[in-house]
């Protein structure tokens, strides 16, 4: 397994993982230093499976889908997969960060659910207020809201599942403190939207989960992949429908 990743300062890295009686251990990490081109990184992949002895025991490379990555592999003559997980959450991400007409409202109302939720990140003030709302309403979990990030996967349909969550203490609190939020809460038919994009994306927030556990392997993909690809196909949210269809044709099978 590689994974590139990048640290607080943004240096790049490439790791290489294996799997040991059912557990991921890491190997070893490589700083990328200057093009992150496919030949560079067929270079330092080789450089990191010569030092550790491997070039001989590795059956497949699992790798995120970036064009570099893939061509990397290909030069250094092995072979490679794409992760399961990103390629989902990439057929996910298209329909809701879409500027075609068709899917604006959700990609709009997505933005201001991320305005939002930033709104209580950044201020402990609002926080506090935010609680004193939940305390005094029963029945509903003192859950913080979860702000999404691009390169994490399923964060968005967190953010939106605990927005439905906490949509009475939300409503409340608008009400009691009216004028102090920087976007309008969602009206209620926009919540029945919310909702509906939770109920359409947990399927692939489940197979996501699934696929990356230390006991998935590859065998797992074709069974996943078809679960998902039913249950999309078996939704009947009208106001998500648009959403459904681009997830579907983007998932391919």
């Amino acid at each position: 397994m590689t994974d590139r990743q990048t640290d607080r300062s943004d240096d790049s890295y490439d790791a290489l993982k294996h799997f040991v009686l059912s557990r991921v251990k890491t190997l070893v990490y490589c700083i990328l230093i200057g093009s992150h081109t496919a030949t560079h990184i067929a270079e330092v992949f080789g450089k990191m499976l010569d030092d550790w002895q491997l070039e001989s025991k590795t059956h497949v490379v699992v790798r995120d889908n970036a064009a570099n990555m893939a061509k990397g592999m290909d030069e250094a003559n092995i072979p490679s997969l794409g992760c399961y997980a990103h390629t989902t959450q990439l057929c996910v991400q298209s329909p809701l960060t879409s500027k075609k007409e068709d899917v604006k409202y959700m990609v709009q109302l997505l933005a201001q659910c991320r305005s939002l939720v930033g709104h209580f990140s950044h201020s402990v003030l609002a926080k506090e207020k935010f609680r004193v709302v939940q305390d005094s309403m029963q029945g509903i979990p003192r859950h913080k809201l979860i702000q999404d990030v691009a390169t994490r996967w399923n964060s968005t349909y967190y953010m939106v599942e605990r927005l439905v969550e906490q949509e009475e203490v939300i409503t409340s609190y608008d009400r009691r403190h009216h004028g102090q939020l920087p976007v309008s809460v969602p009206s209620a038919f926009k919540f029945n939207w919310l909702r509906q994009l939770v109920h359409l994306l947990a399927p692939i927030e489940e197979a996501t989960r699934a696929s990356c556990t230390d006991k998935a392997t590859v065998a797992d993909v074709i069974p996943l992949a078809m679960a998902v690809k039913l249950k999309l196909e078996a939704d009947d949210g009208d106001d998500v429908k648009r959403i459904r269809d681009k997830i579907l044709q983007q998932h391919g099978m």
